[in-house]
């Protein structure tokens, strides 16, 4: 699957860039991406939940974490995120640049094979409990 690139500034956490594939995994059309804010295309519910990423990378952390996000304009979906600080000439961070990819068939996947595992689990126990 393609990977959605963008870059974020921090003041308004605003979209300067976006590639296709970001608006596809958003599913928001790309002229409706680059120059709106994070609150804008990603909705409220969203944003909260990759605040604390935000915050990390704004300090000059790099990040890397999988997360179920609400997007605002597809529902929930499993993403997996690297953010990379972007550091101005002065040593300041403006920002960050984000690769973002869908992992959502994956996650879907491992958690029916766990669940699958569990009850398979579940099943020997009480077949060697009734012995």
């Amino acid at each position: 699957a393609a990977i959605g690139l963008t870059r974020i500034e921090r003041r308004e956490l605003r979209y300067l860039t976006a590639n296709p594939a970001y608006a596809r995994i958003a599913g928001v059309p790309l002229e409706h991406i680059v120059g709106r804010t994070m609150h804008e295309v990603l909705g409220a519910a969203a944003l909260a939940k990759v605040q604390p990423y935000i915050d990390r990378v704004l300090a000059g952390e790099p990040v890397d974490y999988e997360l179920e996000l609400p997007w605002q304009a597809t529902g929930p979906g499993w993403i997996r995120a690297v953010y990379t600080p972007w550091h101005e000439a002065d040593g300041s961070i403006s920002g960050w640049v984000a690769s973002i990819e869908d992992i959502t068939m994956r996650k879907r996947a491992e958690l029916a094979r766990q669940a699958s595992e569990d009850r398979l689990q579940i099943a020997l126990e009480a077949a060697q409990g009734g012995a």
